[in-house]
């Protein structure tokens, strides 16, 4: 039986991080771009959007309020983006936008789980305070 004839392949250099004039250092001017602005949080769409999400969990069922909630920190797993959209096939068939998506993960999950609320490390405590008193039955 013959020996395998070895076969020296040419590395392919293209595939840096860096070109050869950076490392070389031979670029000296380098201009930066502004990331985009991101809109500021608007406390009042958030507030309504809870205040909506409230109501409809009270006509709901706790299994679905929990599965929700699951569902909603699963999508919500990398950060909510709130210009983003989020499909959530458990709330709605279409899509959802961020304060939406927001909204449904903070309430499902304070209404499933309320011991476990200091574990959602979200900035809407106040929103959803203001949500409860804007939400309940006025008797």
């Amino acid at each position: 039986m013959q020996r395998r004839k070895t076969r020296k392949t040419k590395t392919d250099t293209s595939l840096s991080l860096f070109s050869a004039e950076e490392m070389a250092g031979r670029i000296t001017q380098v201009r930066e771009t502004a990331s985009p602005a991101t809109p500021p949080f608007d406390d009042d769409r958030m507030i309504a959007e809870m205040a909506a999400v409230l109501r409809q969990i009270s006509r709901m069922d706790a299994d679905s309020v929990r599965s929700i909630a699951l569902t909603a920190t699963a999508a919500s797993q990398g950060g909510i983006d709130l210009q983003g959209s989020y499909r959530l096939p458990s709330v709605s068939e279409g899509t959802l936008d961020g304060y939406r998506l927001g909204a449904w993960l903070y309430c499902s999950f304070l209404e499933a789980f309320p011991l476990m609320a200091d574990k959602l490390r979200l900035p809407y405590g106040e929103c959803y305070r203001k949500a409860l008193e804007e939400a309940a039955p006025v008797v």
